[in-house]
């Protein structure tokens, strides 16, 4: 047998694709049931349903595209969805469609190209059915590529070793049917998946199969057996290994079963080379135009080998500094701008929402011209026990028109006191301060009041019938009185 080269695998979901916007990623393996062509690649696919284009830089000799057909051909002979793949630029065509759904279906393929760096670009046309992508397959220019990379073995690979029971399954497998038959690999990497091929021509009874890797204890698995009509199976993973340590490894197979099980077959293996799945680098990378009426991107994301460490160190901390003191600014901004007050903002604590109250004095008061002209009168009653003048006088206060007082109702004034029928001197008598304790005199000289307790105004004098300390004072001095000591 020829060998064939090892080729790496793209998964769509690796990072350097790139697509356009109406792509849709569906992560749930709900195709992977599909067709007899086996799961799809980690159980992912990306799709759409309208016109699209997905692009890819690499760097090889060979390229092959995989996908999920479910193609249906309308009464117009409109095919949906079509596809077609470019290699810089220069149209590679298609496979012929599929009418029926199946994975792992090689929708277009580039060989014999020149060595160095290609961009595939693939559109799609839809009219509303989707387009499903799941893999990229290619022969890398650098073998180097394949140590950072999820690696296709052939099943012709020379670190394949196989025993003398092992043939060719038409053309496109490697089977064995003898008891205890074996194959070997050797591989540097974390891990391996094998896979098989059901033929529905052969025995279908389940048949027990063993792995080991190092010498380890053997791990079982189960080949499956075929229902009655069940047409043969493609791409079945018959076991993957746990992840390992990175290194070299040697793993062996055996077949456990005999010639009326289904027999061991190898499609291919895939190696995971390195811990960390990521296609291999560019080192240079041009962005063609595409084909016009298809929705072209216009950059290409590709992959540094190297990578500046402390240069974005450097720039990340560079930022948060500049944001940081942003923010700064901005706070002690917005601080100072709290503690700036107009003075028109400033509430007065202390304005008056109503005038002052009504000041009525006593008529002695009022003959001094102290509080107001002789025609004014009270409004409010006088307290009772305190002698009234022959007409009452009231202090006069210039009312606020926007608050009116409330009207009082007038009194009758009260009747003239009787004169005193003896006067031992001319001396007239003084005013008295309304609310004081009036000067001893003789009850002979005193008037005879004969005014009625109903007619009295007990709200006559200033703060119910009583002066004020400034008040008395004046009194006293406008009468030649003595001051007294106190008032209380």
């Amino acid at each position: 047998m020829s060998a064939e080269p090892r080729q790496i695998i793209i998964d769509d979901n690796d990072s350097s694709i790139v697509y356009s916007p109406n792509w849709t990623l569906e992560s749930d393996g709900e195709k992977d049931s599909a067709g007899n062509f086996g799961p799809t690649l980690r159980s992912t696919l990306h799709g759409t349903s309208s016109n699209g284009t997905f692009r890819y830089q690499f760097s090889g000799t060979q390229i092959s595209v995989f996908g999920t057909t479910n193609v249906k051909n309308s009464s117009s002979g409109i095919v949906d969805p079509s596809w077609e793949c470019l290699i810089d630029n220069n149209s590679i065509g298609s496979t012929p469609p599929f009418l029926f759904i199946e994975n792992n279906w090689n929708l277009c393929s580039a060989d014999n190209l020149p060595s160095g760096t290609h961009t595939l670009t693939v559109n799609t046309f839809s009219h509303g059915r989707h387009f499903w992508f799941d893999y990229l397959q290619y022969t890398p220019s650098n073998v180097d590529d394949l140590n950072n990379a999820l690696v296709k073995v052939p099943r012709t690979d020379p670190d394949i070793v196989y025993d003398g029971t092992w043939q060719n399954l038409g053309n496109i497998a490697t089977m064995t049917r003898a008891s205890g038959s074996s194959a070997t690999l050797s591989f540097t990497g974390i891990g391996v998946t094998w896979y098989g091929i059901v033929p529905s021509e052969l025995p279908g009874a389940s048949s027990r199969c063993s792995y080991s890797i190092d010498g380890d204890a053997p791990q079982h698995f189960f080949l499956p057996s075929l229902q009655p009509n069940q047409p043969t199976q493609f791409n079945q993973i018959f076991f993957q290994t746990p992840t390992l340590s990175f290194g070299p490894h040697n793993m062996t197979v055996v077949f456990n079963g005999d010639q009326s099980s289904t027999p061991l077959g190898l499609l291919s293996l895939t190696v995971q080379n390195s811990s960390q799945d990521s296609s291999p680098s560019i080192t240079s990378a041009s962005s063609p135009t595409g084909p016009t009426g298809s929705a072209i991107i216009n950059t290409l994301s590709v992959k540094v080998k190297s990578t500046n460490v402390p240069a974005i160190v450097c720039g990340v901390l560079a930022a948060i500094s500049i944001l940081c003191l942003t923010a700064f600014v901005y706070l002690k901004y917005v601080r100072r701008r709290k503690r700036t007050t107009r003075w028109e903002d400033i509430i007065k604590p202390f304005s008056i929402s109503r005038p002052p109250p009504r000041v009525v004095e006593s008529a002695s008061l009022s003959t001094l011209g102290l509080f107001g002209s002789p025609d004014d009168t009270p409004s409010q009653p006088r307290p009772l026990g305190y002698s009234a003048p022959t007409k009452p006088r009231r202090r006069s206060i210039r009312q606020s028109d926007q608050y009116p007082l409330p009207s009082v109702p007038q009194l009758q004034p009260a009747p003239q006191p009787l004169k005193p029928t003896h006067r031992k001197s001319d001396n007239r008598e003084q005013p008295q301060a309304s609310g004081s304790r009036p000067a001893r005199k003789s009850k002979k000289n005193q008037p005879q009041l004969s005014v009625a307790v109903k007619d009295l105004d007990e709200n006559a004098s200033y703060y119910g019938g009583y002066q004020t300390w400034g008040q008395t004072k004046a009194l006293e001095a406008a009468s030649g009185a003595r001051a007294r000591d106190s008032y209380i």
